[in-house]
């Protein structure tokens, strides 16, 4: 066995190397199956909402830099599952228990890699995560306001214009001006509405909302209209001006920019500090704040429990490490909103209700790493 031959600060090197190049495997793993699961909704940036693909290359690496800090904790219990897995069947680590290396001494390379992984995810949840997702919240933004007044061509007939029918005989994309416009408007079921008129424009509406279409149509000297189809009668209307505010949705899993998990440490802190106490925003940023701090403290629980699972010698390391990491963030997340449940309701204070997931899990890493250290 070529560990024999090693000497302590070698057989640390060695240890690293074996936990490092599984965790740089499961940070692509994870990072891609998450990209895979948004490529649907990136693809309806592109071709319902006619944003640049540049841009959405953009808000694609926005979405990653904000699931970062949830996918390194992760993929390095998976990297530890997985590396003392292999170790284990390979039997490996009876050779360096033969030796006198303790499963203890065995630890400290992972504790090493927690560590400088604590510190980068302590990094990503205060700073570069926050970041992330207000930088993608402000390029949705400037897209959505960019595409406020849509592609309209001149001289056809549009069916699908905010559910209206749509026609103008001129259009100037500049300006938004119109010359010759036909509105037909059955919105309102057994009283639909035709609007002619001379001349009009198209105006982008300002909105708090992230890449939500919203437009006022303003038409000059026309008239409108309104058949009643129980009489079949019409009732015509002329008018100077006359004001049509249109929206279309906001794109599904966009948030509204002033959420607690866009803003950086500084703010969160100056938020709990002017936020009246017990009130629902205090709670928010309270919860926030220890989460962050929970999921940068994860990884030293995570080394125990990789370590005590990875040495059942499961005979498909890398298949059992994945399932068994999977099995493990879905019970921590559900301990989050359970957590996050118990502030809200008074039960415990967020330091204390945030930090259960690391105490429920490190609970079972201790049965099992106390199990494979027999």
């Amino acid at each position: 066995m070529k560990l024999r031959s090693l000497r302590p600060i070698k057989i640390d090197f060695y240890l690293f190397q074996e936990l490092l190049s599984p965790f740089l495997g499961a940070c692509g793993f994870f990072f891609f199956i998450f990209f895979v699961l948004q490529v649907f909704r990136l693809a309806n940036f592109v071709i319902v909402h006619q944003i640049p693909i540049g841009i959405v290359l953009k808000i694609a690496i926005f979405l990653l830099i904000g699931f970062a800090n949830f996918v390194f904790p992760t993929a390095f219990l998976s990297g530890v599952i997985v590396a003392f897995g292999r170790l284990s069947t390979e039997s490996e680590i009876i050779a360096l228990k033969s030796m006198g290396v303790s499963l203890f001494r065995i630890t400290r390379p992972a504790l090493v890699l927690a560590t400088m992984l604590a510190i980068v995810s302590l990094a990503m949840n205060m700073v570069i995560a926050p970041w992330g997702e207000r930088s993608m919240a402000q390029l949705l933004y400037g897209a959505g306001t960019a595409k406020s007044i849509p592609l309209i061509q001149a001289g056809s007939f549009i069916h699908d214009f905010y559910d209206l029918i749509f026609y103008a005989e001129e259009v100037d994309q500049t300006t938004g001006g119109l010359k010759r416009v036909f509105l037909y408007d059955a919105r309102q079921p057994g009283s639909p509405s035709v609007i002619v008129a001379p001349e009009g424009r198209m105006q982008a509406v300002a909105t708090k909302d992230l890449l939500s279409r919203r437009i006022l149509l303003r038409l000059q000297n026309g008239t409108i209209d309104k058949i009643t189809d129980d009489t079949n009668s019409a009732e015509r209307v002329m008018f100077k001006e006359y004001k049509l505010f249109l929206s279309a949705e906001t794109p599904e899993f966009i948030l509204p920019g002033d959420t607690p998990r866009f803003d950086s440490y500084q703010t969160v802190l100056a938020k709990i500090a002017s936020a009246e106490k017990n009130s629902i925003g205090y709670y928010d940023y309270m919860v926030e704040l220890w989460k962050r701090i929970s999921l940068s403290l994860s990884p030293f629980v995570f080394v125990f429990l990789g370590i005590g699972l990875g040495t059942q010698r499961q005979r498909s390391a890398g298949s059992a490490g994945i399932l068994m990491t999977l099995v493990v963030a879905i019970l921590y997340w559900v301990l989050i909103l359970w957590g996050n449940s118990l502030t809200f309701s008074g039960t415990l204070p967020a330091p204390l209700a945030m930090e259960i997931p690391n105490i429920a899990v490190g609970i079972i890493a201790i049965y099992f790493f106390r199990r494979a250290a027999r």
